[in-house]
């Protein structure tokens, strides 16, 4: 995966050894915790800021209360990322990033499709420290979506879900 990454700034060559160091722009993404941190300092405001103290703080819960509130809206769960992972058109060995990963809820419905790789990316610390006790095996890495570290043509498949009504542009 390491060779996938670019910088979210200037999409230059990254030298990785733990941290990450722009060859091109000479930018350090200092690792935190477990994952690269690779957010833009200019999107971290506003809605950004809001939204990433509301899923560190949410965390803790998501797993339990996700299921319950699409029950309570007429759903579940399972029935909706089926169908959703299913609209993908994701083939054996495709390449695939979870946009706002949260916990990984959709994990195990891309490894069902054989998926080769999976890659997820969050702007808030605590959502894909939950998935990476669940998922040990998935690249994940604390990004701004505005500004993502993957060089061109890595991922043959992306879901957003349901993140996408917290971005900004």
């Amino acid at each position: 995966m390491e060779d996938r990454l670019a910088c979210p700034y200037c999409h230059g060559d990254l030298e990785i050894k733990g941290d990450a160091f722009c060859k091109n722009c000479k930018k350090l993404f200092r690792k935190k915790g477990n994952f690269i941190d690779f957010r833009v300092e200019d999107f971290l405001k506003g809605g950004n800021a809001l939204q990433m103290r509301l899923y560190n703080a949410y965390a803790t819960f998501y797993d339990r209360l996700d299921p319950l509130l699409a029950k309570v809206i007429g759903f579940t769960e399972d029935a909706l990322r089926k169908e959703l992972v299913g609209e993908m058109g994701i083939r054996k060995g495709n390449r695939i990033l979870g946009v706002c990963i949260g916990t990984g809820s959709n994990v195990p419905y891309f490894k069902d499709r054989k998926a080769s790789l999976i890659a997820g990316v969050d702007i808030s610390e605590e959502m894909p420290n939950r998935c990476a006790e669940k998922f040990p095996d998935i690249y994940l890495f604390l990004v701004c979506v505005e500004a993502l570290p993957f060089k061109d043509n890595t991922f043959d498949r992306i879901l957003i879900g349901g993140g996408v009504a917290h971005m900004r542009n």
